[in-house]
């Protein structure tokens, strides 16, 4: 429900400000989860197959934005990089270097799997 507010409810809101103040240009930034486990190489034209809500509801405001795009003269950038990582940033990626930092990180299985992330 979290997601679906945040951001399906949230880009329609945001699109229907930009309407009323006449703002012609939105620079979205959705997440390659809309992708799902995508083949290694998959780009932009790769097939929308999102696995959680977290993607199915990014796709969603993509679309809500989409309609905004097309009813009037408008520019939509939108932007789907991979997990962002910085300062400040506590989630899972925080999480798994801090576990390994720690020295009490277990792998489980053979250890071959890759995150793409900047």
């Amino acid at each position: 429900a979290e997601y679906e507010r945040t951001n399906v409810k949230g880009a329609a809101n945001i699109a229907k400000v930009c309407s009323e103040k006449n703002i012609r240009k939105i620079v979205f930034t959705s997440s390659v989860a809309v992708y799902g486990f995508a083949e290694p190489g998959t780009d932009e034209a790769g097939a929308i197959n999102p696995f959680n809500e977290y993607g199915k509801t990014k796709y969603k405001a993509e679309e809500k934005l989409r309609a905004w795009h097309s009813s009037a003269d408008n520019d939509l950038i939108i932007v789907r990089p991979t997990v962002i990582f910085g300062e400040g940033n506590r989630g899972n990626v925080y999480n798994l270097l801090k576990q390994i930092a720690s020295g009490n990180f277990v792998m489980v299985g053979a250890g071959t799997n890759r995150k793409s992330m900047a």
